[in-house]
């Protein structure tokens, strides 16, 4: 109330002053007391102090406006989506900097400008088309369309200004729209979407190229795909190879056109860090990191990018290496990019790995197959032949033992023997391909055995030819035939004297032949170069030369029998075979590596045996060749070469009981048990062979000795055609005069 009272006379107060000050008041002026005065003066202060609180209460929602505006022009401006107002004929009315940012052009150049001006042409119907959507519909429409173009670049430059932009060319955006203001204009959104679109793309790159290309195509598509996609100039696909420290590529992409593949290895290149790990990146100056990788350097390199291949079980298998001329902007894009296709490379590459695997062990097992087609033929003819050999040998020795010296027959008789030990020879030979020669093993000094051969190599190989010798430090023991040793040494040295003197083919070219013996641990690795490989401690014999070598094509034959490269009359072709099937008989394996021009390495795994094992002595030769009457049982299914024998052998004072058949001569040793001293068996014979029939004379007549015969075992006499040591055998065809020495030594160790 006592404000209101203050109020009342202070409204009085103010009338008065008024009456007095206006001189054309008609109201009558009421002197004006000092009270009077005093309180008008109290109440204009209190109306100052009221209008000084309002007028801070303006300033500070004027402030709190502007706040909120320059908050709202920030968001506006620095939002990570375009934002624009447009006009029905699709001018610029409004745009933020991320929308001029976008479209590459100063945003003060774009008011009034036609939007569609800054969108691919391939793409402006497109955005026509949206607009008309916008306006007519009334609701929300959206497209997808790519700015920029090469038609974009004088709008660029013509409203760009001093500013330097982005480049929006290549730039795929998502545009969403609604009208507002009664129609007469539309806001739009407009969001980057080049990277997601990117991502998009190499998922449908991967899943249209899983069905329609694979291998070396598909290699190739990708990396034409990631030099597009990332925009880099060198891209190239790898298989890792020599226990990761070499890189073979499978597709090399340069500057718009594929490279010629190669090998190179992994030290002091980017590609050395990627090896183990996901994704390796270096945005710049990759090439004054690495200083001594030529490519890098010869491509003037800024960026690398790359990522290894893993396996299904774990093993980097290759990997992939992107390299630019410039920095790398997006690096999360590349290493997400690189991430989605690694996957898919690896698989392939694994499963091109395995069709080669595949294909490898397929041409291996048709080549094990002809070659043990051949081999069984081979000694099925030449159980024959040997038997026919034999009576051709013992004949003409017989013949040669009767004729005089002066006589014209004698020298044709030496001919026939030499063309039929000739014939033996080669029969020989098949039958160490076929892997059923007859050898005899025992423990052998691989290293003292060629060194009691090397003079024999020299003059084998001839003066204008050096010979290097580098032996193992350590003895070196094999459980073989040391025949088959020297045939094995003697044919490898042969063809490398060849190899040596082809390369002029003047003959007296100066070359090198190389004999290193070593000891090696094979492991699991082994397995794709020869399916009888089995892990373990191996001898390795190698000999090499610098001679005119082979092509991949050669090599690939040289095992075969009858396949030479020499001259008509030159070789048989038999000598390899030979080689190979020694070294498969005695349970090795063997490996040839050559190239034109640049010589040949054979390298022959044998299984070692322990160094405490100690090598058995040499047999004695017996001396005395004729008999004191002994009884000797022979079993022979070859009537001719049975009769030659026994007559042979009569002669030399043996009592000679000749049977043809197993069961007959088995019926006969039950008859006369205790008196018969040695028995005399082919191997192979039908109706029993010879060592089922031993056996059987032994359990009558167990301290019977045995002495075998054949030209073909058939891995009867034991697995793989070889002998048990200390077994008594003589190969077909023999000398008369051999037969007797074995038949003396068997008797006398009886």
């Amino acid at each position: 109330m006592e404000k209101e009272k203050v109020s009342s006379e202070g409204t009085a107060l103010r009338q008065r002053a008024e009456a007095q000050y206006n001189p054309n008041h008609t109201a009558e002026a009421v002197p004006m007391t000092e009270g009077d005065a005093q309180r008008l003066i109290y109440e204009l202060k209190l109306h100052q102090i009221e209008l000084e609180m309002v007028n801070e209460e303006l300033i500070q929602t004027r402030d709190a406006v502007q706040a909120g505006l320059d908050r709202y022009t920030d968001l506006y401006d620095f939002a990570p989506t375009g934002y624009f107002s447009l006009d029905r004929n699709g001018k610029v009315l409004q745009v933020n900097l991320r929308g001029a940012s976008l479209l590459g052009v100063e945003r003060s150049r774009l008011s009034k400008r036609v939007l569609s001006l800054f969108i691919s042409p391939a793409d402006r119907p497109v955005f026509t088309s949206f607009l008309e959507q916008v306006f007519t519909s009334g609701s929300k429409a959206v497209c997808e369309v790519t700015l920029g173009g090469e038609d974009t670049t004088f709008l660029r430059r013509k409203f760009s200004g001093n500013q330097a932009l982005k480049d929006p060319s290549q730039c795929v955006v998502r545009i969403e729209g609604l009208v507002v203001d009664d129609g007469q204009e539309c806001r739009l959104v407009m969001e980057d979407i080049s990277e997601r679109k990117k991502i998009e793309n190499t998922l449908l790159f991967l899943a249209q190229r899983g069905w329609e290309a694979s291998g070396e195509a598909f290699f190739r598509a990708l990396a034409r795909y990631l030099a597009e996609t990332l925009d880099m100039d060198y891209v190239c696909i790898d298989q890792l190879e020599g226990e990761l420290q070499v890189a073979k590529t499978v597709a090399v992409f340069f500057d718009g056109n594929f490279e010629d593949n190669v090998v190179y290895t992994l030290k002091d290149t980017p590609c050395g860090d990627v090896v183990g790990k996901p994704v390796c990146i270096f945005p710049r100056d990759v090439r004054h990191l690495f200083p001594q990788d030529t490519v890098l350097q010869e491509l003037g390199a800024e960026s690398y990018l790359g990522t290894t291949l893993w396996s299904t079980s774990g093993q980097p298998i290759g990997l992939i290496a992107v390299i630019g001329r410039k920095p790398l902007t997006s690096t999360k894009l590349a290493e997400s990019i690189l991430e989605l296709v690694a996957a898919r490379a690896a698989g392939e590459l694994e499963r091109s790995q395995a069709e080669r695997e595949k294909e490898h062990l397929q041409e291996q097992l048709h080549q094990a197959q002809k070659m043990e087609s051949v081999g069984r033929l081979a000694g099925g003819v030449a159980h024959d032949f040997n038997n026919s050999l034999g009576v051709i040998l013992g004949h003409t020795e017989m013949a040669l033992a009767s004729t005089p010296l002066e006589q014209p027959a004698y020298h044709d008789l030496q001919e026939i023997l030499k063309a039929t030990q000739y014939s033996a020879g080669l029969t020989r030979q098949l039958l160490a391909f076929a892997r059923k020669q007859t050898a005899v093993p025992r423990v052998v000094d691989l290293n003292g055995n060629i060194e009691n051969m090397l003079h024999m190599i020299r003059r084998l190989i001839g003066e204008d030819v050096k010979l290097v010798w580098e032996p193992a430090p350590e003895a070196l023991y094999v459980h073989m035939d040391p025949i088959q040793i020297d045939q094995i040494m003697a044919n490898l040295i042969t063809n490398a004297r060849d190899a040596i003197d082809n390369v002029t083919g003047t003959g007296k070219n100066v070359g090198t032949v190389k004999i290193k013996t070593s000891s090696i641990f094979c492991e699991r690795t082994y397995v794709l170069t020869d399916p009888d490989f089995s892990a373990g401690e191996y001898t390795r014999l190698e000999i090499s030369d610098n001679g005119s070598g082979m092509d991949h094509d050669t090599i690939s034959h040289i095992f075969e029998p009858f396949y030479t490269t020499k001259e008509i009359g030159k070789g048989t072709g038999l000598g390899l075979a030979m080689v190979y099937g020694i070294v498969k008989q005695n349970n090795g394996f063997i490996q040839v590596s050559s190239e034109v021009d640049k010589g040949a390495n054979f390298q022959i795994y044998l299984p070692r045996v322990d160094a405490d094992v100690v090598p058995a002595p040499a047999a004695l030769v017996v001396e005395t060749q004729r008999g004191n009457g002994e009884v000797v049982l022979m079993v022979e299914d070859e009537e001719s070469l049975l009769e030659l024998c026994a007559d042979f052998l009569e002669d030399q004072g043996y009592q000679v009981m000749a049977m043809h058949s197993p069961l007959e001569a088995l019926r006969l040793v039950q008859a006369r048990s205790g008196e018969i001293n040695l028995l005399i068996t082919d191997v192979v014979m039908p109706e029993m062979n010879g060592q089922v029939l031993a056996g059987n004379v032994r359990a009558i007549q167990p301290d019977l000795n045995c002495l075998f015969m054949s030209g073909y075992t058939a891995d009867v006499i034991a697995q793989n055609g070889v002998l048990p040591d200390g077994t008594y055998f003589i190969q077909k065809p023999f000398l008369l005069s051999d037969l007797a020495g074995k038949v003396r030594e068997a008797l006398e160790k009886a």
